[in-house]
């Protein structure tokens, strides 16, 4: 190299004497990440390396003095637009938060548990006298009815809709009705 100085001795010296605040190991640095020539054996080419650091610096005040700004730029962009999008899937009702979720969730197990436990006094009397086909065919029912009013309060889950208000089905028929319905037979 024609204009090769030594960078601990002459060149960083030389340049905090000018008021460039650049020590060699700062020079290093920047050389390290391929933006100014390395040194070799501690010495580098000053003009070159003047012109690299002056480039340098000019991109930083830019904006421009890596990719990883432009990265950054990009992966704020990528968010700002998924948030846009979920906002407006908000608004349109289809997502709500996880707390909205939660509470629906926990409204249908209750109402789950509410409907099981009432079995022990709902069932005894309808099942009295019956025989065991009846009895399996009555509790099946029962069954598909509590799966079905589940399933119908999971598909508003997640939709903007009040599962509370959901329609209920009519009810099993009493040991009542269902004898009237037998007689009419």
């Amino acid at each position: 190299m024609a204009n090769e100085v030594n960078l601990e001795q002459v060149l960083a010296p030389a340049w905090q004497k000018a008021g460039l605040e650049l020590t060699a190991r700062q020079y290093r640095k920047i050389a390290s990440e391929g933006k100014a020539p390395a040194p070799i054996g501690g010495k580098v080419d000053a003009l070159l390396a003047l012109a690299k650091i002056a480039a340098y610096y000019q991109a930083m005040t830019r904006g421009k003095s890596s990719a990883q700004l432009t990265e950054a730029r990009a992966r704020k962009e990528l968010a700002n637009a998924e948030m846009a999008e979920i906002n407006l899937k908000k608004a349109k009702g289809e997502i709500r938060e996880t707390p909205e979720v939660v509470l629906d969730l926990s409204f249908l197990l209750a109402n789950f548990k509410t409907h099981v436990r009432a079995w022990s006094k709902s069932l005894p009397p309808i099942l009295l006298g019956r025989e065991e086909r009846d009895i399996s065919i009555t509790l099946g029912a029962e069954i598909d009815r509590l799966l079905t009013d589940l399933a119908a309060g999971t598909e508003l889950i997640g939709k903007k809709k009040d599962i509370k208000n959901i329609k209920k089905k009519p009810g099993r028929p009493t040991k009542d009705k269902e004898k009237q319905s037998k007689n009419a037979k």
